[in-house]
């Protein structure tokens, strides 16, 4: 079974889990490569599971791709917040 990988000791309740592990398992069995980011609050899960910076690349592209169909403001949001993120930590 696949299970999540907590960061900073927060965690979604133990049922929570169990439903999202379960699901990260089918994603896998299936096939499903790539990138999984769950947020709720201040609860952030991240999946990164890529053999290459390419792989990953890919990955953001397609997810903003999906992203961009349902709404291009939110694609910009959180293009721009990835930017601002990645801006943050280079200067800490």
């Amino acid at each position: 079974m696949e299970e999540m990988k907590h960061q900073d000791g927060y965690a979604p309740s133990e049922s929570d889990t169990k439903k999202l592990n379960e699901f990260m398992s089918w994603l896998a069995s299936n096939g499903y490569k790539g990138i999984v980011l769950i947020h709720k609050d201040d609860v952030g899960v991240s999946w990164v599971s890529e053999n290459s910076i390419d792989d990953v690349r890919h990955h953001i592209i397609n997810a903003l791709g999906h992203i961009m169909r349902e709404s291009e403001d939110v694609a910009r949001m959180l293009l721009h917040g990835m930017d601002a993120a990645l801006e943050q930590i280079k200067n800490a």
